[in-house]
């Protein structure tokens, strides 16, 4: 059990962690898809996911005894809690804060951070009328109709 939380703590920590790296692709800093960019990513990532299974695998089995004084009371892991909670949740603000500039800065477009409203009806009840449909227009990033009196994004179901 306790190699399995340690493989999982892992992965948590090396996925976000090349999440976060996908987020600066869009920046160009190194050509995308090269052995260059693909090496940097993957060898990065193998070195977090074997320094936080180190780490946890330590801790929970007590091979050196470094994080024992940890284990004693109430489980105050401080180590295995950093690696599992903040770490990831900083990767994952970084990426939001790289994606967000990215969009809103580099790319001028406001429309991919809008929330929309949903509704609970179905799509075909969502059809708009023959004279709303001959308003509408293109969306300039799906290529679907718009309508511009309902607000509608048309999906060809018809």
């Amino acid at each position: 059990m306790q190699a399995f939380v340690a493989v999982h703590i892992a992965a948590i920590v090396a996925t976000t962690w090349i999440l976060m790296l996908n987020g600066l692709v869009g920046y160009q800093l190194l050509d995308d898809g090269t052995p260059v960019s693909i090496g940097l990513l993957f060898i990065s990532a193998v070195i977090l996911f074997v320094g936080t299974g180190y780490i946890a695998l330590d801790t929970g089995f007590s091979w050196t005894g470094y994080w024992d004084d940890t284990l004693n009371g109430e489980n105050k892991a401080y180590a295995l809690y950093t690696l599992y909670q903040l770490v990831p949740l900083v990767f994952l603000f970084i990426f939001f804060c790289l994606e967000s500039f990215l969009v809103l800065r580099v790319l001028g477009e406001r429309k991919p951070m809008r929330t929309y409203r949903t509704s609970n009806r179905s799509a075909t009840a969502n059809k708009c009328s023959v004279s709303c449909w001959r308003s509408s227009s293109l969306c300039h990033w799906t290529d679907l109709p718009v309508c511009h009196q309902c607000a509608y994004l048309h999906r060809i179901l018809w």
